[in-house]
């Protein structure tokens, strides 16, 4: 059992594409120069559930506060392959790179975790398997691999 966890421990770092609305409102909102921009931001990114990091240092490259608030309203519960980033990343003009967000990555309802989330449920379920509980670490280890499962296809 303690195999399986330290096993679903390094598989964190698969599932670590996305991060969750903290790691958003860190890398994009929080340096924005004036509150009530903060604020709009934060009701931007409040919808999603994650957001691919390659992306949101996209993001952080535009300019203007208005600009990074579209650029994460595409990309929010969006996964990016490396390809779609580099070319994103490459394309010559802000509207083009913002374009390439918007119709590149695919939702294709995926239910990945955010990071913090699945580390949080692993500590549990390692003092849970300390404790004996061995049918709670079962379920719980069940469940974050059908969610790891269902993030990866």
């Amino acid at each position: 059992m303690k195999i399986l966890i330290a096993s679903l421990l390094l598989c964190v770092s698969v599932m670590t594409y996305a991060g969750d609305r903290n790691t958003a409102y860190e890398v994009v909102c929080k340096n924005m120069s004036f509150e009530s921009e903060r604020n709009r931001c934060v009701q931007v990114i409040r919808p999603f559930s994650y957001f691919d990091e390659s992306a949101l240092s996209i993001c952080t490259i535009f300019p203007f506060d208005s600009t990074q608030m579209e650029c994460l309203g595409y990309i929010g519960d969006k996964r990016y392959e490396m390809y779609e980033i580099d070319m994103c990343r490459n394309a010559t003009f802000d509207s083009e790179k913002l374009k390439c967000l918007k119709d590149n990555g695919s939702l294709g309802g995926q239910t990945c975790l955010p990071r913090q989330e699945v580390i949080t449920q692993l500590r549990q379920a390692q003092m849970e398997l300390r404790q004996g509980n061995t049918g709670t670490v079962d379920k719980r280890l069940t469940y974050l691999i059908g969610k790891f499962n269902s993030c990866i296809k």
